[in-house]
């Protein structure tokens, strides 16, 4: 059977937001939290990177919201603009994207609620709260079966958004 030549096709990790590791060390210092972290996680390294990259995320101040994140990524993934077509077709795709927000994809087993925990636990010490939403959809993207983390725009697991500071 021939192929369409009109049809594309994307792998997962290709369209990942990616939160840059170049943060301000002086706004944000990730190993405050490392005795925590290795606390919760023990030896499970995936849950440990996913706490790290996703509260760098929310408390190094690198992006104002889920629109910036994912414009510096559609600026530097030439894949996306593939995908998306345009700048604004991807926009458009964006759940919350005048939030902080993100969604967290982990495979099934793997520990989510000690990610989600360990978040949680950072952000009240950094004296924020955060809103979880978690849906339960089917399997129809394997972006996780290793165990790898993920913030993906288009499909959510489980959202977290940070809302405010506390007073």
């Amino acid at each position: 059977m021939p192929r369409n030549s009109d049809s594309q096709q994307f792998r997962n990790e290709e369209l990942l937001l990616k939160v840059s590791p170049a943060v301000d060390r002086s706004r944000w210092d990730e190993s405050r939290y490392e005795a925590f972290i290795d606390e919760l996680c023990g030896t499970r390294e995936y849950q440990k990177e996913a706490i790290r990259i996703t509260l760098r995320y929310l408390l190094a101040g690198e992006y104002a919201d889920l629109r910036a994140l994912a414009k510096a990524n559609y600026d530097d993934n030439h894949t996306m603009e593939a995908r998306y077509g345009s700048w604004s077709g991807m926009e458009r795709h964006l759940q919350m994207p005048d939030k902080l927000s993100a969604s967290l994809d982990l495979a099934t087993g793997t520990g989510k609620s000690y990610v989600l925990y360990g978040i949680a636990g950072s952000l009240l010490v950094e004296g924020l709260w955060i809103g979880f939403w978690c849906f339960v959809h089917p399997p129809l993207l394997k972006t996780a079966s290793s165990g790898n983390f993920a913030i993906w725009p288009p499909v959510q697991s489980c959202v977290t958004s940070c809302h405010q500071r506390a007073e």
